[in-house]
């Protein structure tokens, strides 16, 4: 009799309809007890930073209570951010030739003079590059050290730079209407603005 029911249990275990309605079981358990989103829920707070040319500062707004905006005085009218891993922004500013870093939290500033016109500003490992169209060039910075790499020739004007996994740079040339992509340079609108 035990050796009979041994083989009933055996037979019903690769039963295709039985392990069709056990995994259906699971299945609906896993959906049923998934977590599900709560319906009219606070989104997760977001700090954004804005750069205001004219005012000379940079706006810091949490978007929770986007009422309340801190400003923090930078010594020149900022034109692009970029968050450094530490939670500091670099600013540059252009009509100052330097750069500013920027502790949100704290609102300290530190101008670091770098001359020319630095402008556009973007991440490559430990290196910030900076377009600076007094030299037609990217420049690069050690971070941290802030001492200067050499400068990567772009075309006329280079406005905004963006770094790419595979270690090139995409640069907007406004002047000469073309975006340079490493040695590659393409034609695109007239005055290319930015790239993402």
């Amino acid at each position: 009799m035990s050796g009979g029911t041994a083989v009933a249990r055996a037979s019903a275990r690769h039963d295709p309809a039985l392990v069709a309605a056990f995994l259906t079981v699971v299945l609906l358990a896993a959906l049923f007890l998934a977590p599900r989103p709560v319906p009219n829920a606070d989104p997760p707070s977001l700090r954004l930073a804005v750069a205001d040319l004219r005012g000379h500062a940079i706006v810091i707004l949490d978007t929770s209570s986007p009422g309340e905006v801190r400003r923090i005085a930078v010594p020149g009218g900022p034109h692009e951010l970029v968050a450094l891993p530490d939670g500091r922004l670099v600013v540059s500013l252009e009509q100052a030739g330097a750069l500013a870093l920027v502790d949100a939290r704290s609102g300290a500033v530190e101008t670091i003079e770098v001359g020319g016109t630095p402008h556009g500003l973007a991440l490559q490992g430990d290196t910030l590059v900076v377009t600076d169209r007094s030299v037609n060039g990217v420049r690069r910075f050690a971070i941290g050290t802030w001492q200067e790499r050499g400068t990567i020739a772009a075309g006329a004007w280079p406005h905004i730079v963006a770094a790419q996994p595979d270690g090139t740079l995409a640069v907007a040339n406004a002047a000469s209407d073309t975006l340079s992509i490493g040695a590659r340079v393409l034609p695109v609108s007239h005055v290319p603005e930015s790239v993402a």
